[in-house]
C-alpha cells in the first residue's frame, strides 16, 4: 500500500480505513473502532474512540502478509518440482527428453498460475514487473527444442532466479511475543554444523522456554527458504562435475508453505550452545506471525 493510497483512505472519513504510514512498510490504525450487534446481528459503529495507537501489524495485516507469502512460495514450489524432475533424469535417466518437457512445461505453467493470483489480489509486496519477465521467460518453454537437459535445468535455474526478485517491502525485524519452545530435533541438513531447522511452538507454563519473549528474530523473504534443496545447490551443481544433490528425505517447505520463515541467532536460545557447539550460526523455522511483534 503506498503513503497516498493510505492518504486517500484518510480523507475519505471513513473511521475503519484510518491507516498511517508510520514507516516503510508499516502501517497502523490511528482510530479504535467499538462495534455493537444489533437485534439483526448486523454490526454498527456504536463509538469512535480515539486512544493509544495500536501495535503497527494487526490481525488483519498480518493474515494478509502470510496469505500473500503462502501464494508465493506455492508458486515456487511447482517450479521446484520441475528442477528435481530434470536433475532425477539426469542421474537416472528413465524416460524421454519430450517426456520430461512436458512435466517440466506443466510446473512452469502451476507456477504461472499462482503468480497470477497475486497479480489478482494486488498484493503490496510484490513486483509486477517481476513477474512479467517471469511471463516472458517462461514462453520460451513452449518452443523449446533443445535435447540437452543440462540446458533445461539452466532455463528453469534462470525461472528460479527471477523468481526470488518478486517479494520486496515486507518487513524483516521482529521480536518474538510470547514464550517458545523446539519441538522435536533439530536437523542439520544444510550441510554444516551451524545451521539447523527446527519448528517453534508455545511453551505451556511450565515448560522451560527455549525463546524467551522479547528477543529479536530475522525474517526471512528468500522463496526457496527450508527447502532441502536451495538455489545455490542447484549452482554448484551446474557448475560443477558433480552428478548428485545432497539427498534429503523430503522438502521442509511442503509441510509449512504459508508460514513465513525466522531465522534465530544461536545465541538467542537457552540451549544454544548445546546444539551448536558455540558461537554463531542460527535456528531457520516457520513460524506465525501471531508470535511476533513486527518492527
Amino acid at each position: 500500500m503506498t503513503s497516498e493510497f493510505a492518504a486517500g483512505f484518510r480523507g475519505s472519513g471513513c473511521p475503519s480505513r484510518g491507516w498511517t504510514l508510520v514507516e516503510r512498510g508499516g502501517y497502523t490504525p490511528g482510530i479504535r473502532i467499538v462495534f455493537a450487534r444489533g437485534a439483526r446481528g448486523r454490526g454498527r459503529h456504536d463509538a469512535v474512540k480515539r486512544g493509544p495507537f495500536l501495535a503497527d501489524w494487526d490481525v488483519i495485516a498480518k493474515q494478509r502478509l502470510t496469505e500473500d507469502w503462502g501464494t508465493l512460495r506455492a508458486a515456487y514450489l511447482p517450479l521446484n518440482q520441475g528442477m528435481r524432475r530434470t536433475i532425477e533424469f539426469l542421474d537416472k535417466g528413465g524416460g524421454t527428453f519430450d517426456e520430461l518437457l512436458a512435466v517440466v512445461r506443466e510446473r512452469v505453467e502451476g507456477s504461472l498460475h499462482n503468480l497470477a493470483a497475486l497479480t489478482n489480489r494486488r498484493s503490496p509486496w510484490v513486483r509486477l514487473e517481476a513477474i512479467r519477465n517471469l511471463r516472458v521467460l517462461a514462453t520460451g518453454m513452449r518452443g523449446a527444442a533443445s535435447d540437452d537437459p543440462r540446458a533445461l535445468l539452466r532455463y528453469l535455474f534462470a525461472m528460479s532466479e527471477l523468481l526470488g526478485n518478486v517479494w520486496r517491502d515486507a518487513p524483516t525485524e521482529a521480536r518474538i511475543s510470547q514464550n517458545l519452545k523446539v519441538e522435536g530435533e533439530l536437523d542439520f541438513w544444510f550441510g554444516c554444523d551451524c545451521c539447523a531447522v527446527g519448528r517453534l511452538v508455545a511453551a505451556a507454563p511450565d515448560d522451560p522456554p527455549d525463546l524467551l519473549k522479547g528477543r529479536e528474530v530475522q525474517l526471512v523473504w528468500e522463496v526457496d527458504a527450508l527447502f532441502a534443496w536451495t538455489l545455490d545447490e542447484f549452482e554448484d551443481y551446474l557448475a560443477s562435475e558433480r552428478y548428485a544433490l545432497p539427498t534429503t528425505s523430503r522438502v521442509t517447505a511442503v509441510e509449512d508453505l504459508g508460514l513465513p520463515v525466522v531465522d534465530v541467532p544461536s545465541d538467542a536460545l537457552r540451549r544454544g550452545k548445546d546444539w551448536f557447539g558455540g558461537q554463531g550460526g542460527g535456528l531457520f523455522g516457520p513460524l506465525d506471525l501471531k508470535y511476533l511483534e513486527l518492527t
